[in-house]
């Protein structure tokens, strides 16, 4: 089940049963603290804004979206990103698994959390290519640059991949 197919307007999501939330969630993991945390989250929207939408974020400066979104309940840096991105068109670059495993591979951080290092990728990459690099990373990062046995003989990357040329894979 899809939530957005399921729940096509966010007011049916609130008014619905528990536990119907819970089962479209279910898939993805950590079911029961994601159902609270985007329940709390929409009406916390609602109350701010009188609604459940945040055009009334339009005209803010990024920082300001950010912060707005993050204070939200359950609402990471990343995901607050990734609704700027996706939902919002801003230029700014989430950081996700993929993201952070073909950016700690090429070399460009030596950072341990995808969390760490949104700040400096985004200084990486220039503002009007975030949207494709980040698609990108992860389509990439889920065919090719894989956490274990990454396909480096396929990978368009390699001649550029600090992992490439410190492993066996490329003899």
């Amino acid at each position: 089940m899809n939530l957005r197919a399921t729940f096509p307007q966010w007011d049916r999501l609130l008014s619905a049963p528990l536990w119907k939330l819970r089962a479209v969630l279910k898939p993805g993991g950590l079911w029961r603290i994601k159902s609270q945390h985007l329940r709390a989250a929409l009406n916390k929207i609602r109350q701010d804004f009188g609604r459940l939408q945040l055009s009334s974020l339009a005209g803010r400066s990024e920082s300001e979206i950010h912060s707005y979104l993050t204070s939200l309940p359950g609402v990471s840096d990343k995901v607050a990103k990734c609704v700027m991105l996706y939902t919002m068109g801003a230029s700014v670059l989430p950081v996700d698994t993929h993201v952070h495993r073909i950016a700690t591979r090429l070399g460009w951080t030596k950072r341990r959390r995808a969390d760490q290092c949104h700040d400096e990728l985004e200084l990486l990459v220039p503002a009007r290519l975030r949207f494709g690099f980040h698609v990108g990373c992860v389509k990439h990062g889920r065919e090719i640059c894989r956490p274990a046995e990454p396909l480096c003989g396929f990978c368009c990357l390699r001649r550029f991949c600090a992992f490439y040329k410190t492993t066996r894979l490329h003899a």
